[in-house]
């Protein structure tokens, strides 16, 4: 073999074996520039650039790319003479070093989100390197909301659980805020607790549960609730909606009314009428129409309809409201009055003969 073939495979074998060392290399005065920090969205492809200027009349050795801290780092694929050399067959299909030298990640995932070395070989000149921080990120699905029950009783002495907001698959780790009526919930003692569960999955990605509990009160049957989830994508600060929702409160009857539904119109026989119960309380309470003790009519929604009114349905009807939850029973009445006309009947005289001088009439 010839003395410059030796020489040759002597040169070559130097040189694989400063790439697969990645340290003890001379420093090198060519300057590799990175940026300190690439933003990746997981499932996407990602690039991490590798710059850097050859003096003249020279070229680059080899390229390693390695991932981890400079005193724990691995790695991952390198270019020798154009060709690419993958650390693990895993990398195959993911990995590869595109012409400008740059680090081409496909699908990303969560496990990717490291530190990345980007290591040049310059032969005689020695070795320069440089590292980018990968953070990695993925907007996680819409908020859902679910209720824990569909009625909640009013002035219970402590908070209820009310219900959970659920965001899926995340990453970093969201954040979940409560609103009524457009304004932020903020836990209270014995009024608002607000208890939050993170769920690392399989994959990496992050879901978390937000559950609401309030102390429950009256007003809150005319309250609008949603929550709000707070996340990172790409380096920006984002936010998701929930649709909003209001509760079904439960609350004592304190108050029944029992109305003529036309109460400004007089009737007269043959006229529609609704004789109308109600009590003031969710669920409403149960009722019992009748005009005397004798006489119940059914009435399950409080409501006593006459398709056409007769002057014998004229008379006082009461209302009785049984409150199902605490059995207190309500009462109230009303008086019906239907006006009628009776039509005179005419019955015309026999003839008469009036003596002269009396009056006809």
């Amino acid at each position: 073999m010839s003395c410059g073939r030796l020489i040759s495979l002597a040169l070559l074998g130097c040189l694989l074996l400063a790439s697969s060392c990645g340290g003890g290399d001379a420093e090198a005065n060519v300057e590799v520039s990175m940026p300190d920090v690439v933003e990746a969205e997981i499932g996407e492809t990602v690039i991490i650039n590798c710059e850097f200027s050859l003096p003249e009349n020279s070229s680059y050795a080899y390229i390693n790319w390695f991932s981890g801290e400079k005193m724990a780092r691995k790695k991952i694929i390198s270019l020798i003479q154009d060709k690419e050399d993958w650390a693990e067959d895993q990398y195959r299909d993911r990995l590869n070093i595109a012409k400008d030298f740059s680090l081409v990640i496909r699908k990303v995932t969560v496990q990717d989100a490291k530190t990345y070395i980007c290591q040049v070989g310059l032969g005689s000149l020695g070795v320069s390197e440089n590292q980018t921080k990968l953070q990695v990120s993925k907007a996680p699905e819409l908020p859902e909301v679910q209720l824990v029950k569909d009625g909640f009783r009013a002035a219970e002495p402590t908070p209820q659980e009310i219900a959970t907001c659920t965001a899926r698959n995340g990453y970093p780790a969201p954040s979940i805020i409560w609103y009524k009526n457009r304004e932020v919930l903020h836990p209270k003692d014995k009024e608002t607790e607000i208890r939050a569960t993170v769920i690392t999955e399989s994959s990496g990605l992050i879901t978390i549960l937000s559950m609401l509990s309030i102390q429950v009160v009256k007003e809150d049957r005319e309250a609008q609730f949603h929550c709000q989830v707070n996340y990172t994508l790409m380096g920006t600060n984002k936010t998701a909606v929930s649709e909003s929702f209001k509760i079904n409160v439960l609350y004592a009857t304190q108050n029944v009314t029992f109305t003529l539904d036309q109460a400004n119109q007089e009737l007269k026989e043959g006229d529609n009428a609704t004789l109308v119960c109600e009590g003031d309380g969710n669920p409403p309470p149960e009722y019992t129409l009748f005009k005397t003790e004798d006489t119940q009519f059914l009435a399950p929604d409080g409501r006593l309809l006459f398709s056409s009114v007769l002057r014998n349905d004229s008379g006082v009807y009461v209302c009785k409201a049984l409150d199902l939850h605490t059995f207190e029973e309500f009462a109230a009445s009303v008086d019906l009055m239907v006006n009628y006309l009776d039509v005179p009947t005419i019955f015309p005289a026999g003839p008469q003969e009036p003596a002269e001088g009396e009056d006809l009439l």
